[in-house]
C-alpha cells in the first residue's frame, strides 16, 4: 500500500490558514469536493465531525488524522493540510496540530482504511519526518516527501 495512491496535487494544502478545527475539516474535505473525489461534501463533513465526537483523531505529537467511511466515497482518498500556525484538535497531548492527513473512504472499505491510518502513523512517529513535512510548502515538496519516504519503507 502506498500512500501516494490515494492522494493527488490538488489534495494538498501545505499553507492552509484556519480559525478552528471544523473549519479545517471543512476546507479538506471541500478539496476532494472540488476533485470530484466526494459526492457529497456535507455527508462527508458531517461523518468526519462524527468521528471526531467520539474521540479526537489529534493523536499528538503536532498530527492528527481524521477519518471516516461513508457511501458517499467510491474509493478511499487523502487529503493533507499543514497548519503552520498551529490548531487546537483537541489533541491527546493536548499541544497544536500542525500536520493533518484526512482519511475518507466507502463503508466496503475497512481493511484499506486500516492500512492507510497505519502507514500514515508509521510514516510520521519519525520526529524527523514529521520536520521536514513541516517545511514542505507546496503540494509537489509534500508528494516529493511521501515518494522518497515511501522507497525508504516498502
Amino acid at each position: 500500500m502506498k500512500l501516494t495512491d490515494y492522494i493527488s496535487r490538488e489534495l494538498i494544502d501545505p499553507n492552509l490558514e484556519i480559525s478552528d478545527k471544523t473549519d479545517c475539516l471543512r476546507r479538506m474535505v471541500d478539496m476532494m469536493g472540488r476533485q470530484n473525489a466526494i459526492s457529497d461534501t456535507r455527508v462527508g463533513l458531517e461523518k468526519i465531525l462524527d468521528r471526531e465526537k467520539m474521540m479526537s483523531t489529534g493523536i499528538g505529537e503536532g498530527l492528527a488524522i481524521p477519518h471516516a467511511k461513508t457511501d458517499v466515497m467510491k474509493q478511499s482518498r487523502v487529503a493533507f493540510a499543514r497548519v503552520v500556525k498551529g490548531l487546537d484538535f483537541d489533541a491527546l497531548d493536548g499541544k497544536p496540530v500542525h500536520l493533518v492527513f484526512l482519511l475518507i473512504g466507502p463503508p466496503d472499505s475497512a481493511s484499506l482504511h486500516v492500512k492507510i491510518l497505519a502507514g500514515i502513523a508509521r510514516l510520521l512517529r519519525d520526529p524527523q519526518v514529521r520536520e521536514r513535512f513541516m517545511q514542505a510548502d507546496t503540494p509537489e515538496s509534500v508528494l516529493r516527501l511521501l515518494r522518497e519516504e515511501e522507497k525508504k519503507r516498502p
